[in-house]
């Protein structure tokens, strides 16, 4: 490439092509990440379940027994004392990242332009050189 800004040039398109594959490293990454994270939230809901119920049989099974340990005057010098049931469910992500959406309207990435494919990328390096 001659002139004098032509290293400009040059220079400004192999960094738009690093960040361009730094940008799909991130999405691959990302892409992987929440299947894992997905995961983790459905199992802490069937934790809070397992353990709520754990709480029910402990109301309706130990509690009871307990008490008529503690009116027989057997009870040791420690307060036995219920532990909290625990409330709601691991937060899900409001945000969608369907493939099958059309983000052509969306406000967010206006003026974003899209990355090229791998294999126009490196005719754009070349074109460069």
């Amino acid at each position: 490439m001659g002139g004098p800004h032509g290293w400009r040039q040059e220079l400004i398109a192999r960094s738009a092509l690093e960040i361009a594959d730094a940008a799909r490293e991130l999405h691959r990454r990302l892409a992987r990440f929440v299947e894992p994270l997905a995961k983790v939230g459905r199992q802490l809901d069937s934790a809070v379940g397992a353990y709520n119920q754990a709480i029910g049989s402990f109301d309706h099974r130990v509690v009871p027994q307990v008490r008529r340990i503690e009116d027989a005057g057997a009870a040791s010098e420690r307060a036995v004392q219920a532990p909290a049931a625990l409330e709601g469910k691991a937060r899900r992500s409001a945000a969608s990242l369907q493939d099958d959406e059309d983000h052509s309207g969306d406000d967010r990435r206006a003026g974003v332009a899209e990355l090229p494919a791998p294999e126009a990328e490196q005719g754009a390096v070349e074109a460069a050189a």
